[in-house]
C-alpha cells in the first residue's frame, strides 16, 4: 500500500512535487500515518462506485509550464501553513485534459484521504446559482420556457409588485424614497443577472452597504441570515420551494427590473419556477435533467457525513460567529493560522437547515452540495460548448455562449471587487465586467483595470461564500475549479480571489500559461 500511495507524492509538479517537500519535513511516523491514510482512500475509492479525477496530459503538452504551476502549489501550501485556507484544492482542465490537481492541507484539520477522496462532498453555496441558469438553459431549448417570460406566468405571486423610488445609494435614509406600483415585470433573465430589484436583506450590511430596500426588507423582518426554516419551508408540503419565493414577492423591490444591477437570491425563485413547470423538485429535476446526464451524479441538496466541514475565521479572544468573520476577515490577526477554526456549531452549520432539506425543497441560489469530480464535469461541459466528455450535449454551443456572454441590458457593464456583488449599481457603459446568466464575464479592459493578470476577454466566474470558485476562459480553453470551506477568507487579494476579485493563486495560474491555445475541442 505504501509504494502505491509513495509516488503520488513526487510525480511532477501537476500533483504534488510541493508536497513531496513537506512531507520530507515530517518525522518518519508522521509521513507513514499520512501515507497510508491516503493509500487506504485509494483503496477504498477504487473498490467503489465513485469516479475518480486522473492526469490526462502533461502541463507541457497544453501549453503550461510545469515549473510555474509548482508556484501555483507552493501557493496554496503557503495559504493552509499561514492561513487563511483549512485547506485547499483545485483542479485545472486545459485543452480539453486534466492536467492539475493539487491538494494542501493543515495537519489538525481535515484529512488527506477525506480531501482527497473521491467521495469528499463541499458546500458550493453561490456556485449554485451557475447550476441553477443551466437548469433554466435545459428548459428554454425544451421549450418550457423563453427567458424573457414574465416571472408571474409561472410564480402568480409576482404579478402586482411594488417597488422603491428614490435614493438607491447604500445607507441611504428611507426619508428619500417612497414605495410607488412597479412599472415592469420581472422577467426570468432578470433572476439570472441580477436586475430584477429582488433583495438579499442585509448581505452586505457587515460592509456598511446597506440599500434603503435592504432596510425596507430587514424590517418586514426579512435578513438571509437570520431565516428560520420555517420562514422558507411548507410544513404542509415540505418539498416546496413556494413559501421562499412567496417571501421574496411580498417585499418590495429594490428598484424597477431591467434598470440597476443588484446582487439578489433570483436564483431561489428560478428553483420554484423550475419546480411550477415540471411538477418536481428543482434538485430531483436538475439531478435527472442537467447532472445525471452528464455523469455528475454526486450533487444533492443536503450534506452528508462526506461533506466537508465549513471553518470560520475568528480572534481567540472574540466568539465565532459569521458576523465576526465576515467585519474582520480581512484583518491580519484573522489571518493567522491559529484562527482558522472548526464553525462551533459544526456539524450543524447553521445555514444547512436554510438552504435545503430531505424532502427535496432547494434553494437555488445556494443550496447545491457535490463532489470535487462533479464540479468539475459540469465546467468541462460548459467548457466544452455544453457537450460533456461522456459525450452528451447538454446545451446546444448557441446557448452557452448566451450563458457566458454579457446580458446586461444595452450591454452596461460594471465595475469589479466587491460592488460586483453589493451595493445597488446604476446599469451604464465605462465599466469592465459585464454579467452573463450566473456569472461575472470579464472584458477586454478588465486586465488592464486590475493591473494585473489572472482575467482574459470573455471569461465567465462566479464563486461562493465558503471560498470557492468557478472559472470557465474560452479563450485559454481551460476551467478552474477551486475548493476550500472557508467562510470569505478566500476572496481576498492575497488568497485565490473570487466573483470578480482576482486574487494570488488566480494570477499565478494565468501565469503558467506559456503558449496560445491552439485547441477548443474537448477530445473524448
Amino acid at each position: 500500500i505504501l509504494h502505491a500511495a509513495l509516488p503520488l507524492w513526487g510525480d511532477g509538479p501537476e500533483r504534488g512535487s510541493a508536497r513531496c517537500r513537506k512531507m520530507m519535513a515530517f518525522t518518519p511516523q508522521q509521513r507513514l500515518l499520512r501515507c497510508t491514510s491516503f493509500a487506504l482512500a485509494c483503496l477504498l475509492a477504487t473498490a467503489g462506485s465513485y469516479p475518480s479525477l486522473k492526469l490526462e496530459a502533461k502541463a507541457k503538452d497544453v501549453g503550461l509550464s510545469a515549473e510555474r504551476l509548482e508556484r501555483v502549489s507552493d501557493f496554496f501550501e503557503e495559504q493552509v501553513d499561514i492561513g487563511p485556507l483549512p485547506f485547499a484544492r483545485a483542479v485545472i482542465v486545459k485543452n480539453g485534459k486534466l492536467v492539475y490537481d493539487y491538494t494542501a492541507e493543515r495537519n489538525g484539520n481535515a484529512s488527506l484521504g477525506v480531501l482527497e477522496s473521491p467521495e469528499a462532498e463541499f458546500r458550493w453555496y453561490s456556485m449554485s446559482k451557475v447550476l441553477t441558469s443551466v437548469g433554466i438553459l435545459v428548459l428554454m431549448e425544451q421549450g418550457k420556457l423563453h427567458l424573457r417570460d414574465k416571472v408571474s406566468d409561472y410564480l402568480p405571486e409576482f404579478k402586482d409588485m411594488k417597488v422603491v423610488v428614490g435614493n438607491y445609494e447604500p445607507n441611504a435614509t428611507l426619508d428619500s424614497t417612497s414605495i410607488e406600483d412597479a412599472k415592469k415585470p420581472i422577467l426570468i433573465v432578470d433572476l439570472l443577472r441580477h436586475t430584477s430589484g429582488i433583495s438579499y436583506g442585509g448581505l452586505f450590511q457587515e460592509y456598511g452597504l446597506n440599500t434603503p430596500g435592504d432596510q425596507i426588507a430587514q424590517s418586514k423582518g426579512y435578513n438571509v441570515f437570520t431565516l428560520k426554516p420555517e420562514d422558507v419551508e411548507d410544513s404542509e408540503n415540505p418539498g416546496s420551494e413556494q413559501k421562499y419565493s412567496k417571501l421574496l414577492a411580498s417585499l418590495p423591490l429594490n428598484f424597477e427590473p431591467g434598470t440597476r444591477y443588484e446582487y439578489s437570491p433570483g436564483h431561489a425563485v428560478c428553483g420554484a419556477i423550475i419546480q411550477a413547470i415540471t411538477g418536481q423538485s428543482s434538485e430531483k429535476w436538475m439531478f435527472e435533467n442537467v447532472f445525471k446526464p452528464i455523469g455528475a451524479t454526486g450533487f444533492r441538496a443536503t450534506p452528508t457525513d462526506k461533506t466537508v466541514p465549513v471553518y470560520v475565521a475568528a480572534a481567540k479572544d472574540i466568539p465565532s460567529t459569521i458576523a465576526h468573520s465576515r467585519r474582520h476577515m480581512q484583518t491580519s490577526a484573522d489571518f493567522k493560522k491559529e484562527n482558522i477554526i472548526l464553525n462551533p456549531t459544526h456539524p450543524k452549520w447553521p445555514f444547512d437547515a436554510i438552504t435545503a432539506n430531505k424532502h427535496g425543497r432547494l434553494m437555488g441560489d445556494a443550496g447545491w452540495v457535490g463532489r470535487m469530480i462533479d464540479m468539475v464535469l459540469f465546467a468541462r461541459t460548459i467548457g466544452n460548448k455544453g457537450l460533456a466528455p461522456n459525450g452528451f450535449q447538454l446545451l446546444s454551443p448557441t446557448t452557452v455562449s448566451l450563458m457566458l456572454s454579457n446580458n446586461l441590458p444595452n450591454n452596461a457593464l460594471l465595475n469589479t471587487g466587491h460592488g460586483l456583488i453589493a451595493g445597488s449599481k446604476l446599469l451604464k457603459n465605462g465599466g469592465v465586467m459585464g454579467f452573463g446568466l450566473g456569472g461575472a464575464v470579464h472584458t477586454e479592459a478588465f486586465g488592464a483595470y486590475i493591473g494585473s493578470i489572472g482575467s482574459s476577454p470573455g471569461m465567465y466566474e462566479w464563486c461562493g461564500i465558503a471560498s470557492t470558485g468557478l472559472i470557465i476562459d474560452p479563450k485559454n480553453d481551460m476551467q478552474i475549479v477551486f475548493a476550500s470551506q472557508v467562510w470569505e477568507a478566500g476572496f481576498h487579494p492575497k488568497s485565490f480571489g473570487g466573483c470578480g476579485m482576482v486574487g494570488l493563486g488566480r494570477r499565478l495560474i494565468h501565469a503558467s500559461i506559456v503558449e496560445d491555445s491552439t485547441s477548443n475541442t474537448c477530445k473524448l
